[in-house]
């Protein structure tokens, strides 16, 4: 049975929305190719492996936003930086996906007490 989609707040705020098990690199192309059109979004840069267990990596913008496709280990996540999360929060909502971790709630916090326009980490000058 495949694990649904989820998004996970890690360290320094970066997301990784997690598509769950599979992921042939058929797959992969095609979950990059759903993104853009849905979302607006060009290739980048990519590094490249057609081999279904290899790992690679494509980077998609949308906008000034720039996310991480990758495909490792039989997973397939977007991964974003702290200023790109809302990206990330709107493509989990259209493939369903639930929030996982600890830092959901501090996120939200932040957001309401300075915006999300600087990240903890900065100085609020």
């Amino acid at each position: 049975m495949a694990e649904a989609p989820y998004i996970w707040l890690g360290p320094r705020w970066y997301a990784w929305l997690e598509f769950g098990p599979g992921g042939s690199h058929a797959a992969f192309e095609r979950l990059a190719d759903r993104l853009c059109g849905e979302f607006g979004g060009a290739r980048a840069e990519s590094l490249p492996n057609p081999a279904d267990e290899g790992k690679e990596y494509l980077y998609l913008r949308f906008g000034r936003a720039e996310l991480l496709l990758m495909r490792r280990d039989g997973w397939t996540g977007l991964g974003a930086f702290y200023p790109d999360v809302p990206l990330v929060l709107r493509v989990g909502a259209a493939f369903g996906a639930s929030r996982r971790g600890w830092r959901w709630p501090l996120y939200w916090a932040w957001g309401r007490l300075v915006g999300h326009r600087k990240t903890p980490n900065q100085s609020l000058e």
